[in-house]
């Protein structure tokens, strides 16, 4: 009974310390995420002439992108601090002698661990989905009545409502070197070009940004005469674009990160559904066009058989549609909004889980140092947690961008890390 009471008080003692180690190291993340969202995005949107209070409520709704980071960063830091105050001040090796195993010194920086990848995991399924959707949503009316907040220097826009903005350099209200590429009102395919571009939102219109082009070049197709163009040049032209329809494709609110776990996943099942459904569609076609080459070839067999001869023209034909029967075949049916959606989804789990993985890093690592304290403890866990941040980051970028396993290349950090715990821990055990 008293040896049950003793390791209660061990593990409340070892909790304690870990807690205060966790709110110094959870302070300074903290800092350094909220001043990175300041100046990243908040001090452009104060160059736009956006009001101070408008960027205060900014960086109010960032707040849950920041602490998705801060707690399993933290969490690696307090533990590397909590094992080298107790290093320092020899505590470590007090509880040693007592007989107190590594394991149950363990007890409570893995208890906490599970604690705050819970608190994490809601942050990241609840209040960072509704943060994000706030973020987009005020971006949207800042951008309705304040255009400039929407153009970027040297910027391909995605389509909007038919239309691409390319933007050259941009000072103040003044876009050097612009193109839209858009469609007529006869839906003629056009190009319209200008050095010279001043934008502001139309006084008369509301919601409407108005762009005046100076000596602008158009360049435009008639879509029913095939190799034919028309060009018009003039000194000055005006050109509206709807803001709301810009704003709402540049700062969409279905973006997957404005959405819980359970919508994500919802959202992955329809996307496989209309994945299979495209190869099916692709083999169906392939099983076509194979039956009606075979048709062709028969054809083709039969009229050269009895004239003696195969015309030329017939082969070329038959040539030509047989490497387009392969070029269909052989294409690779992909969904890129898929890999996408499972990347955001395995994100969503990535991150609090990482407090668990970081936790098993980080506690063989403070056995190792001999003599040490909470300023190494927090200068060794920082390194260690910049180098686990760039890991989540290319793992992201390589699951948007490559045709890996999402669930792979995000679940490999954790993997990495854990697997590096629990070998340094082992090794220690031995010596």
């Amino acid at each position: 009974m008293k040896g049950h009471r003793r390791y209660w008080t061990i593990y409340g003692y070892l909790f304690r310390e870990f807690i205060l180690s966790f709110m110094v190291a959870f302070f300074i993340f903290f800092a350094l995420f909220l001043v990175n969202e300041l100046l990243v995005i908040a001090l452009r949107m104060q160059k736009k002439d956006v009001p101070v209070s408008t960027v205060f409520i900014f960086l109010l709704y960032s707040l849950p992108y920041v602490l998705s980071y801060t707690f399993p960063l933290s969490t690696m830091v307090s533990c590397l601090m909590a094992v080298g105050r107790f290093h320092s001040d020899n505590e470590m090796l007090a509880m040693r002698a007592s007989g107190i195993r590594y394991s149950n010194i363990f007890v409570p920086f893995s208890f906490a661990a599970v604690i705050l990848t819970l608190i994490s995991f809601v942050m990241n399924d609840y209040f960072l989905p509704l943060g994000m959707e706030k973020r987009y949503s005020l971006l949207n009316q800042v951008a309705l009545s304040n255009a400039s907040v929407i153009f970027e220097p040297y910027d391909v826009s995605d389509p909007i409502q038919g239309k691409i903005i390319i933007t050259g350099d941009i000072e103040e209200n003044l876009i050097r070197n612009l193109i839209i590429v858009d469609r007529d009102p006869d839906a003629n395919r056009r190009i319209i070009v200008s050095k010279n571009v001043s934008f502001r939102q139309n006084e008369q219109l509301e919601g409407v940004m108005h762009l005046n082009m100076k000596e602008p070049f158009m360049l435009s197709t008639d879509k029913n005469r095939r190799n034919s163009y028309n060009y018009t040049t003039a000194r000055e032209a005006d050109y509206n674009i709807l803001l709301k329809d810009y704003a709402g494709t540049v700062f969409s609110s279905s973006d997957p990160s404005t959405m819980t776990s359970s919508q994500v996943r919802e959202m992955i099942r329809e996307e496989k559904e209309r994945l299979h459904n495209n190869r099916v569609r692709q083999r169906e076609r392939v099983s076509s066009d194979l039956y009606q080459l075979r048709c062709r070839y028969d054809d083709m067999f039969e009229s050269s058989f009895f004239m003696r001869q195969y015309k030329q023209s017939d082969v070329n034909s038959l040539a030509g549609d047989y490497e387009n029967y392969l070029i269909q075949k052989n294409r690779k049916i992909s969904n890129k909004s898929l890999s996408r959606l499972e990347t955001e989804y395995h994100y969503k789990f990535v991150l609090p889980t990482g407090c668990i993985a970081l936790i098993l890093l980080a506690f063989p690592l403070g056995l190792f140092s001999k003599r040490s304290d909470k300023a190494v403890g927090l200068g060794l866990g920082s390194i260690f947690a910049f180098v686990y941040w760039v890991l989540i980051m290319m793992s992201k970028i390589i699951g948007y961008t490559s045709d890996f396993p999402p669930v792979l290349i995000m679940w490999l950090p954790n993997m990495i890390v854990g697997i590096a715990g629990i070998i340094i821990y082992s090794i220690r055990m031995r010596q």
